[in-house]
C-alpha cells in the first residue's frame, strides 16, 4: 500500500476524464492523517480550487462552524476529502459549480478509496448525496441523516451537506449526536 504523499502525487498526475484535462488543480486532502474520523464531500469548489485545500470556501467556512459548536476538534479529529478531486463547473457558465456525474465518480472512486484505505477511519461522515453515491447508499438522506450505518467494517454517517437548504439546527444536532456515538464507542 503506498503513503499519502505517493497517493496525492499520482492524483496530480491524472488525466482520467475531461475535468482534470485542462490542468485543472486537483484537490487532494487535509487534516490529521491518523484521525479516527473523516468527512468525505463532493467536489472542490472554486476557493477549494484556487487554495488546492478541501473544504475552505462557503460550504467549508459553514463545516468549520458546525463541527465546533458540536464539539469536534478539526484539527485534531478529522482527515476532509472529496469524492472528486477537480472542480465540476457547468459548461455554460464555468463559475458555477454542478453536481458530479456517475462517470466522474467512477473516474475517482480509486483516488478516495485508497484515501481511505491509507487513513483508516474507524468513522466516515458523507457530507451529501454525492458522497453517499460512492458508497452506494442509495435511501434518501432526508430519512438517515445523522444515523449510523455499517459498511465495510467502518461506521457511516450520512449528513445534509453544509450548504444544503435545510436549518443550521438540523445540521448541527446531527453532528452533536455523531459526536456523541463516537465518544460511547471509544469508551
Amino acid at each position: 500500500m503506498q503513503n499519502l504523499e505517493e497517493l496525492k502525487n499520482q492524483v496530480k498526475k491524472c488525466k482520467k476524464c475531461e475535468l482534470c484535462s485542462n490542468n485543472a488543480t486537483k484537490v487532494f486532502g487535509k487534516g490529521n492523517e491518523y484521525a479516527e474520523i473523516m468527512i468525505i464531500g463532493e467536489a472542490p469548489g472554486e476557493k477549494e480550487e484556487i487554495d488546492g485545500i478541501p473544504f475552505v470556501g462557503r460550504a467549508g467556512e459553514k463545516l468549520n462552524k458546525y463541527l465546533k459548536e458540536a464539539g469536534f476538534d478539526k484539527e485534531k479529529d478529522i482527515y476532509f476529502a472529496n469524492v472528486l478531486k477537480c472542480r465540476t463547473t457547468d459548461k455554460n457558465n464555468n463559475k458555477k459549480d454542478r453536481r458530479p456525474q456517475e462517470d466522474e465518480i467512477k473516474n475517482c472512486r480509486t483516488f478516495l478509496k485508497q484515501q481511505i484505505e491509507i487513513i483508516n477511519p474507524k468513522f466516515i461522515i458523507l457530507c451529501g448525496v454525492t458522497a453517499m453515491k460512492f458508497f452506494k447508499i442509495t435511501e434518501p438522506l432526508k430519512n438517515i441523516h445523522g444515523k449510523e450505518i455499517s459498511k465495510n467494517g467502518r461506521k457511516i454517517y450520512p449528513v445534509y451537506h453544509p450548504v444544503a437548504r435545510v436549518k443550521d439546527e438540523i445540521k448541527i444536532n446531527d453532528l452533536k449526536n455523531i459526536k456523541r456515538k463516537i465518544k460511547e464507542q471509544n469508551e
